[in-house]
Protein backbone atom coordinates (compact mmCIF):
# COMPACT_ATOMS: atom_id res chain seq x y z
CA UNK A 1 0.00 0.00 0.00
CA UNK A 2 1.14 3.57 -1.00
CA UNK A 3 1.90 6.06 1.63
CA UNK A 4 -0.67 8.27 0.22
CA UNK A 5 -3.63 6.02 0.66
CA UNK A 6 -1.90 4.72 3.92
CA UNK A 7 -2.50 8.78 4.78
CA UNK A 8 -5.85 8.91 3.66
CA UNK A 9 -7.06 6.10 5.82
CA UNK A 10 -5.09 7.59 8.79
CA UNK A 11 -6.85 10.75 8.24
CA UNK A 12 -10.37 9.35 7.45
CA UNK A 13 -11.14 7.35 10.99
CA UNK A 14 -9.39 10.26 12.74
CA UNK A 15 -12.00 12.51 11.46
CA UNK A 16 -15.07 9.63 12.02
CA UNK A 17 -13.41 9.04 15.57
CA UNK A 18 -13.85 12.65 16.24
CA UNK A 19 -17.36 12.97 14.33
CA UNK A 20 -18.71 9.88 16.54
CA UNK A 21 -17.55 11.61 19.54
CA UNK A 22 -19.33 15.03 18.84
CA UNK A 23 -22.79 12.64 18.05
CA UNK A 24 -22.30 11.14 20.88
CA UNK A 25 -22.71 14.06 22.45
CA UNK A 26 -25.68 15.53 21.13
CA UNK A 27 -27.11 11.88 21.94
CA UNK A 28 -26.71 13.10 25.61
CA UNK A 29 -28.22 16.35 24.67
CA UNK A 30 -31.51 14.90 22.61
CA UNK A 31 -32.51 12.68 25.95
CA UNK A 32 -31.23 15.05 28.78
CA UNK A 33 -34.73 17.00 28.95
CA UNK A 34 -36.58 13.24 28.49
CA UNK A 35 -35.68 12.43 32.33
CA UNK A 36 -37.30 14.99 33.79
CA UNK A 37 -40.22 14.86 35.75
CA UNK A 38 -42.79 16.91 38.58
CA UNK A 39 -41.04 15.83 41.68
CA UNK A 40 -41.77 15.96 45.17
CA UNK A 41 -40.08 19.73 45.54
CA UNK A 42 -42.07 21.20 42.61
CA UNK A 43 -45.06 20.17 43.15
CA UNK A 44 -44.98 21.33 47.05
CA UNK A 45 -43.24 24.58 45.55
CA UNK A 46 -46.43 24.76 42.73
CA UNK A 47 -48.64 24.20 46.20
CA UNK A 48 -47.03 27.18 47.61
CA UNK A 49 -47.39 29.02 45.26
CA UNK A 50 -51.07 28.71 44.34
CA UNK A 51 -51.98 29.12 48.08
CA UNK A 52 -50.09 32.39 48.35
CA UNK A 53 -51.70 33.37 45.16
CA UNK A 54 -55.51 32.63 46.64
CA UNK A 55 -54.46 34.33 49.94
CA UNK A 56 -53.38 37.33 48.03
CA UNK A 57 -56.70 37.44 45.70
CA UNK A 58 -58.75 36.72 49.01
CA UNK A 59 -56.66 39.98 50.43
CA UNK A 60 -57.31 41.88 47.58
CA UNK A 61 -61.13 41.35 47.20
CA UNK A 62 -61.70 41.89 50.88
CA UNK A 63 -60.05 45.17 51.14
CA UNK A 64 -62.49 46.25 48.91
CA UNK A 65 -65.38 45.99 51.48
CA UNK A 66 -63.99 48.64 53.65
CA UNK A 67 -64.76 47.27 56.65
CA UNK A 68 -61.72 49.21 58.60
CA UNK A 69 -63.37 52.36 57.50
CA UNK A 70 -67.30 51.44 58.06
CA UNK A 71 -66.73 50.63 61.84
CA UNK A 72 -64.53 54.05 62.24
CA UNK A 73 -67.55 56.07 60.63
CA UNK A 74 -70.02 54.24 62.94
CA UNK A 75 -67.64 54.91 65.85
CA UNK A 76 -67.43 58.70 64.72
CA UNK A 77 -71.43 58.48 64.56
CA UNK A 78 -71.80 57.86 67.67
CA UNK A 79 -68.82 59.99 69.52
CA UNK A 80 -71.11 62.96 68.79
CA UNK A 81 -74.25 61.30 70.75
CA UNK A 82 -72.16 60.42 73.59
CA UNK A 83 -71.30 63.55 74.84
CA UNK A 84 -74.88 64.27 75.19
CA UNK A 85 -75.41 60.60 76.72
CA UNK A 86 -72.53 61.74 79.22
CA UNK A 87 -74.40 64.77 80.68
CA UNK A 88 -77.57 62.46 81.15
CA UNK A 89 -75.77 59.88 83.06
CA UNK A 90 -73.97 62.55 85.04
CA UNK A 91 -77.42 63.42 86.31
CA UNK A 92 -78.69 60.45 86.83
CA UNK A 93 -78.75 57.75 90.00
CA UNK A 94 -79.18 53.92 89.99
CA UNK A 95 -79.81 51.53 93.05
CA UNK A 96 -79.79 48.09 92.85
CA UNK A 97 -82.46 46.04 94.97
CA UNK A 98 -82.17 42.31 94.47
CA UNK A 99 -83.86 38.95 96.45
CA UNK A 100 -82.66 35.64 96.68
CA UNK A 101 -84.04 32.28 96.34
CA UNK A 102 -83.50 30.70 99.14
CA UNK A 103 -82.80 33.80 101.06
CA UNK A 104 -80.18 33.44 103.26
CA UNK A 105 -80.13 36.75 104.76
CA UNK A 106 -82.27 40.31 104.32
CA UNK A 107 -81.37 41.63 101.34
CA UNK A 108 -79.84 45.65 101.52
CA UNK A 109 -80.17 48.12 98.27
CA UNK A 110 -76.70 48.66 96.70
CA UNK A 111 -75.81 51.91 95.35
CA UNK A 112 -74.35 52.01 91.90
CA UNK A 113 -71.16 54.15 91.52
CA UNK A 114 -69.97 55.82 88.27
CA UNK A 115 -66.99 54.29 86.54
CA UNK A 116 -64.79 56.13 84.60
CA UNK A 117 -61.71 54.21 84.06
CA UNK A 118 -60.41 54.02 80.91
CA UNK A 119 -60.72 50.08 79.46
CA UNK A 120 -59.82 48.18 77.46
CA UNK A 121 -61.99 49.98 74.67
CA UNK A 122 -60.37 53.17 75.19
CA UNK A 123 -57.16 51.98 74.28
CA UNK A 124 -58.12 50.04 71.27
CA UNK A 125 -59.46 53.60 69.98
CA UNK A 126 -56.13 54.98 70.85
CA UNK A 127 -53.69 52.87 68.97
CA UNK A 128 -56.17 53.23 65.70
CA UNK A 129 -55.33 56.93 66.44
CA UNK A 130 -58.67 57.79 66.51
CA UNK A 131 -61.02 60.39 68.74
CA UNK A 132 -60.41 59.84 72.38
CA UNK A 133 -63.22 57.76 74.27
CA UNK A 134 -64.16 58.32 77.41
CA UNK A 135 -65.99 55.05 79.47
CA UNK A 136 -68.93 56.12 81.40
CA UNK A 137 -71.17 52.93 82.92
CA UNK A 138 -72.55 52.21 86.42
CA UNK A 139 -71.54 49.31 88.47
CA UNK A 140 -71.79 47.21 91.57
CA UNK A 141 -68.67 47.27 94.17
CA UNK A 142 -66.10 44.96 92.91
CA UNK A 143 -66.67 42.18 95.68
CA UNK A 144 -70.34 42.12 94.15
CA UNK A 145 -73.55 41.03 96.12
CA UNK A 146 -72.50 40.67 99.85
CA UNK A 147 -70.92 37.58 101.29
CA UNK A 148 -74.02 34.33 102.07
CA UNK A 149 -76.27 36.70 99.98
CA UNK A 150 -77.23 33.22 98.07
CA UNK A 151 -77.41 29.83 98.98
CA UNK A 152 -74.59 27.60 97.94
CA UNK A 153 -76.09 25.28 95.02
CA UNK A 154 -75.67 21.76 95.15
CA UNK A 155 -75.64 19.57 91.91
CA UNK A 156 -77.28 15.81 92.11
CA UNK A 157 -80.32 14.52 93.87
CA UNK A 158 -79.62 17.15 96.62
CA UNK A 159 -79.63 20.10 94.54
CA UNK A 160 -81.03 23.66 95.54
CA UNK A 161 -82.04 26.00 92.96
CA UNK A 162 -80.26 28.97 93.74
CA UNK A 163 -81.85 32.27 91.78
CA UNK A 164 -81.55 35.45 92.58
CA UNK A 165 -83.81 38.43 90.93
CA UNK A 166 -82.71 42.30 90.36
CA UNK A 167 -84.24 45.28 90.39
CA UNK A 168 -83.33 48.36 89.49
CA UNK A 169 -84.37 52.05 90.86
CA UNK A 170 -83.75 54.95 88.49
CA UNK A 171 -83.84 58.87 88.61
CA UNK A 172 -82.53 61.40 86.44
CA UNK A 173 -82.04 64.40 88.75
CA UNK A 174 -84.39 65.09 91.32
CA UNK A 175 -87.35 64.93 88.77
CA UNK A 176 -88.40 61.43 88.14
CA UNK A 177 -87.56 57.96 90.11
CA UNK A 178 -88.76 54.44 88.27
CA UNK A 179 -88.48 51.16 88.93
CA UNK A 180 -87.13 48.30 85.85
CA UNK A 181 -87.17 44.91 86.39
CA UNK A 182 -84.39 43.16 85.01
CA UNK A 183 -85.41 39.76 85.87
CA UNK A 184 -84.07 36.78 87.37
CA UNK A 185 -81.21 34.05 86.96
CA UNK A 186 -79.87 30.56 88.62
CA UNK A 187 -76.78 31.47 90.43
CA UNK A 188 -75.38 28.17 88.63
CA UNK A 189 -76.12 25.89 85.54
CA UNK A 190 -75.41 22.38 84.59
CA UNK A 191 -75.39 20.93 81.19
CA UNK A 192 -75.38 17.71 80.25
CA UNK A 193 -73.27 17.38 76.69
CA UNK A 194 -72.11 14.65 74.33
CA UNK A 195 -68.29 13.26 75.93
CA UNK A 196 -66.36 13.13 73.94
CA UNK A 197 -64.04 9.39 72.92
CA UNK A 198 -62.52 7.46 73.54
CA UNK A 199 -61.64 7.38 77.03
CA UNK A 200 -64.66 9.84 77.88
CA UNK A 201 -63.56 9.37 81.84
CA UNK A 202 -60.39 11.37 80.93
CA UNK A 203 -61.28 13.39 78.50
CA UNK A 204 -64.49 14.86 79.63
CA UNK A 205 -62.34 16.58 83.06
CA UNK A 206 -59.30 16.90 80.65
CA UNK A 207 -60.80 18.10 77.59
CA UNK A 208 -64.09 19.37 78.23
CA UNK A 209 -63.46 20.79 81.77
CA UNK A 210 -66.74 18.83 82.90
CA UNK A 211 -67.28 15.95 85.17
CA UNK A 212 -68.32 12.49 83.75
CA UNK A 213 -71.91 11.11 84.70
CA UNK A 214 -71.74 7.32 84.82
CA UNK A 215 -75.38 7.32 84.91
CA UNK A 216 -76.16 8.64 81.89
CA UNK A 217 -72.79 8.65 80.00
CA UNK A 218 -72.35 12.53 79.50
CA UNK A 219 -70.24 15.23 80.34
CA UNK A 220 -71.82 17.48 82.84
CA UNK A 221 -70.51 20.81 82.91
CA UNK A 222 -70.97 23.66 85.30
CA UNK A 223 -70.95 27.46 85.11
CA UNK A 224 -72.02 30.17 87.51
CA UNK A 225 -73.65 33.56 87.00
CA UNK A 226 -70.59 36.03 87.33
CA UNK A 227 -72.18 39.22 85.90
CA UNK A 228 -75.56 40.91 84.51
CA UNK A 229 -75.38 43.97 81.97
CA UNK A 230 -78.18 45.81 80.91
CA UNK A 231 -78.12 49.11 78.61
CA UNK A 232 -80.91 51.56 78.90
CA UNK A 233 -82.36 54.73 77.73
CA UNK A 234 -83.79 58.27 78.56
CA UNK A 235 -87.27 58.74 77.51
CA UNK A 236 -86.53 62.92 77.03
CA UNK A 237 -90.71 62.82 77.00
CA UNK A 238 -91.58 61.03 80.34
CA UNK A 239 -88.28 61.53 81.73
CA UNK A 240 -88.08 58.44 82.86
CA UNK A 241 -85.02 55.48 82.24
CA UNK A 242 -86.11 52.54 80.44
CA UNK A 243 -84.53 49.14 79.29
CA UNK A 244 -83.25 49.48 75.35
CA UNK A 245 -83.25 46.26 73.24
CA UNK A 246 -81.12 46.16 70.21
CA UNK A 247 -83.74 43.70 68.66
CA UNK A 248 -87.16 44.28 68.03
CA UNK A 249 -88.38 40.69 68.25
CA UNK A 250 -86.69 39.86 71.17
CA UNK A 251 -87.95 42.68 74.31
CA UNK A 252 -86.17 41.03 76.90
CA UNK A 253 -82.84 40.62 75.25
CA UNK A 254 -81.30 44.30 76.92
CA UNK A 255 -78.16 42.83 77.58
CA UNK A 256 -74.34 43.97 76.28
CA UNK A 257 -72.74 41.23 74.54
CA UNK A 258 -73.65 40.61 71.13
CA UNK A 259 -72.43 37.27 70.78
CA UNK A 260 -74.80 35.84 73.76
CA UNK A 261 -77.70 37.77 71.44
CA UNK A 262 -77.69 40.22 74.15
CA UNK A 263 -79.18 38.09 76.85
CA UNK A 264 -78.11 40.23 80.07
CA UNK A 265 -76.66 37.22 82.15
CA UNK A 266 -72.82 35.96 81.61
CA UNK A 267 -71.82 32.51 83.29
CA UNK A 268 -68.49 31.11 83.59
CA UNK A 269 -66.98 28.17 83.25
CA UNK A 270 -66.56 26.66 86.89
CA UNK A 271 -63.81 22.77 86.85
CA UNK A 272 -64.80 20.45 88.71
CA UNK A 273 -62.29 18.78 90.61
CA UNK A 274 -63.67 15.29 91.02
CA UNK A 275 -66.90 13.42 91.96
CA UNK A 276 -67.04 11.32 95.27
CA UNK A 277 -70.15 9.25 93.50
CA UNK A 278 -71.17 8.69 90.18
CA UNK A 279 -74.64 10.65 91.20
CA UNK A 280 -72.86 13.95 91.83
CA UNK A 281 -74.98 14.29 95.19
CA UNK A 282 -71.38 15.83 96.40
CA UNK A 283 -69.14 18.14 94.22
CA UNK A 284 -66.01 19.66 94.80
CA UNK A 285 -63.94 22.17 92.20
CA UNK A 286 -60.62 22.72 91.72
CA UNK A 287 -60.98 26.50 93.06
CA UNK A 288 -63.61 27.37 95.48
CA UNK A 289 -66.16 29.09 93.62
CA UNK A 290 -67.83 32.51 95.06
CA UNK A 291 -71.48 32.70 93.95
CA UNK A 292 -72.03 35.92 95.67
CA UNK A 293 -69.55 37.87 93.41
CA UNK A 294 -72.09 39.01 90.97
CA UNK A 295 -71.21 42.54 89.28
CA UNK A 296 -73.90 44.41 87.63
CA UNK A 297 -73.19 47.14 84.61
CA UNK A 298 -75.61 49.51 83.73
CA UNK A 299 -74.59 51.23 80.15
CA UNK A 300 -76.13 53.70 78.08
CA UNK A 301 -78.05 52.79 74.73
CA UNK A 302 -75.64 55.40 73.14
CA UNK A 303 -72.67 54.16 74.12
CA UNK A 304 -70.23 53.65 71.25
CA UNK A 305 -68.85 50.55 72.77
CA UNK A 306 -72.21 48.64 71.88
CA UNK A 307 -72.14 49.55 68.33
CA UNK A 308 -68.85 48.86 68.03
CA UNK A 309 -68.80 45.44 69.71
CA UNK A 310 -72.00 44.55 67.70
CA UNK A 311 -70.03 45.12 64.33
CA UNK A 312 -67.00 43.26 65.53
CA UNK A 313 -68.84 40.19 67.35
CA UNK A 314 -67.31 41.17 70.55
CA UNK A 315 -63.65 41.22 69.03
CA UNK A 316 -63.55 45.64 69.29
CA UNK A 317 -61.19 45.30 66.55
CA UNK A 318 -61.23 47.66 63.93
CA UNK A 319 -59.27 46.00 61.39
CA UNK A 320 -56.56 47.34 58.91
CA UNK A 321 -57.63 50.12 56.79
CA UNK A 322 -58.48 48.72 52.68
CA UNK A 323 -54.70 50.54 51.38
CA UNK A 324 -52.83 48.25 53.77
CA UNK A 325 -54.40 45.10 53.23
CA UNK A 326 -55.01 45.29 49.67
CA UNK A 327 -51.12 46.69 49.42
CA UNK A 328 -49.96 43.08 51.61
CA UNK A 329 -52.59 40.85 49.22
CA UNK A 330 -50.46 42.12 46.42
CA UNK A 331 -47.42 41.37 47.52
CA UNK A 332 -48.73 37.48 48.86
CA UNK A 333 -50.05 37.35 44.89
CA UNK A 334 -46.76 38.70 43.27
CA UNK A 335 -44.73 36.52 44.90
CA UNK A 336 -46.86 33.66 44.57
CA UNK A 337 -46.74 34.27 40.90
CA UNK A 338 -43.02 34.03 40.41
CA UNK A 339 -42.74 31.52 42.50
CA UNK A 340 -44.83 29.04 40.83
CA UNK A 341 -42.75 30.15 37.09
CA UNK A 342 -40.36 27.32 37.79
CA UNK A 343 -42.71 24.51 38.03
CA UNK A 344 -45.47 25.81 35.61
CA UNK A 345 -42.83 25.66 33.05
CA UNK A 346 -41.94 22.42 33.72
CA UNK A 347 -45.42 21.35 33.83
CA UNK A 348 -45.59 22.85 30.18
CA UNK A 349 -42.24 20.83 28.79
CA UNK A 350 -44.04 17.46 30.41
CA UNK A 351 -47.20 18.10 28.23
CA UNK A 352 -45.19 19.36 24.96
CA UNK A 353 -42.53 15.97 25.82
CA UNK A 354 -44.54 12.98 23.73
CA UNK A 355 -44.34 15.35 20.38
CA UNK A 356 -40.89 16.80 21.35
CA UNK A 357 -39.40 13.14 22.34
CA UNK A 358 -40.97 11.78 18.36
CA UNK A 359 -38.81 14.58 17.13
CA UNK A 360 -35.73 14.03 18.82
CA UNK A 361 -35.73 10.66 17.92
CA UNK A 362 -35.92 11.17 14.44
CA UNK A 363 -33.13 13.62 14.35
CA UNK A 364 -30.86 10.48 16.31
CA UNK A 365 -31.66 8.39 13.80
CA UNK A 366 -30.42 11.16 10.89
CA UNK A 367 -27.76 12.03 12.62
CA UNK A 368 -26.44 8.44 13.16
CA UNK A 369 -27.67 6.44 10.37
CA UNK A 370 -24.79 8.12 7.62
CA UNK A 371 -22.51 6.87 10.46
CA UNK A 372 -23.89 3.29 10.92
CA UNK A 373 -23.44 2.87 7.46
CA UNK A 374 -20.18 3.40 7.07
CA UNK A 375 -19.19 1.07 9.92
CA UNK A 376 -20.76 -1.50 8.71
CA UNK A 377 -19.61 -1.03 4.84
CA UNK A 378 -15.75 -0.97 6.31
CA UNK A 379 -16.46 -4.28 8.59
CA UNK A 380 -18.48 -6.28 5.43
CA UNK A 381 -18.28 -4.27 2.70
CA UNK A 382 -22.51 -2.79 2.94
CA UNK A 383 -23.35 -0.14 0.80
CA UNK A 384 -23.73 3.13 1.67
CA UNK A 385 -21.61 6.13 2.07
CA UNK A 386 -17.35 5.14 1.52
CA UNK A 387 -18.81 1.76 -0.50
CA UNK A 388 -16.53 0.85 -3.10
CA UNK A 389 -17.72 0.14 -6.45
CA UNK A 390 -15.63 -1.08 -9.41
CA UNK A 391 -15.35 0.80 -11.92
CA UNK A 392 -15.05 -1.02 -15.60
CA UNK A 393 -13.78 0.82 -18.53
CA UNK A 394 -15.20 4.17 -18.96
CA UNK A 395 -18.08 3.09 -16.75
CA UNK A 396 -19.30 4.27 -13.71
CA UNK A 397 -18.92 7.12 -11.44
CA UNK A 398 -15.07 6.58 -12.29
CA UNK A 399 -15.47 6.72 -15.41
CA UNK A 400 -14.24 10.10 -15.76
CA UNK A 401 -10.64 9.84 -14.20
CA UNK A 402 -8.74 7.14 -15.67
CA UNK A 403 -9.98 6.07 -18.86
CA UNK A 404 -10.61 2.48 -19.75
CA UNK A 405 -8.51 1.63 -16.53
CA UNK A 406 -9.52 -0.87 -14.35
CA UNK A 407 -9.77 -1.33 -10.76
CA UNK A 408 -11.60 0.35 -7.86
CA UNK A 409 -12.64 3.57 -6.69
CA UNK A 410 -14.26 4.82 -3.58
CA UNK A 411 -17.31 7.30 -3.79
CA UNK A 412 -16.70 9.80 -1.53
CA UNK A 413 -13.64 10.77 -3.81
CA UNK A 414 -11.01 9.11 -1.90
CA UNK A 415 -9.26 6.77 -4.95
CA UNK A 416 -8.26 3.54 -4.11
CA UNK A 417 -8.05 2.08 -7.89
CA UNK A 418 -5.66 -0.22 -8.74
CA UNK A 419 -3.93 0.56 -11.75
CA UNK A 420 -1.92 -1.90 -14.34
CA UNK A 421 1.97 -2.15 -14.16
CA UNK A 422 1.59 -1.00 -10.68
CA UNK A 423 3.51 -3.17 -8.20
CA UNK A 424 2.03 -1.85 -5.05
CA UNK A 425 -0.76 0.64 -4.16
Amino acid sequence: MTLSRRVKLHLKRSNKSKRMGRRTGKRQNYFMDSERSVGTPQLCTFLIALAMMAYGGAMIGRSYDHQHEKIEGEYMAHLKNWSYAQEEFSKSTFTLRYDATPEIRDPTPISLRANTKDDKFSQIVASNHLPSYTNFNFETPPFGLPNGTVAMPLFGEGSVDSRVEFKLEASWGEEVTNTLDLGGWNVAKMKAVRAQTPAPQTKCPNSQHGSFNMDTGQCDLYSRLYMVCVQVKLNRETKKWELNAPVDDKPNNYGCASTNEWEPSLYNRITPARRSHHNGDSMEFKSNPDFDHIIVHVRHAEDPFLYIEAMTQDRLDFGSKSGDIRSVGGVFFVVGALLGIQPCYLIYVLCKRKDDMDRRLKQYERVMGDDLEEEYDENGGRDGVGRLTERNGGGGRGGGRGGGEGGWVEEDGIELSIREGDETI
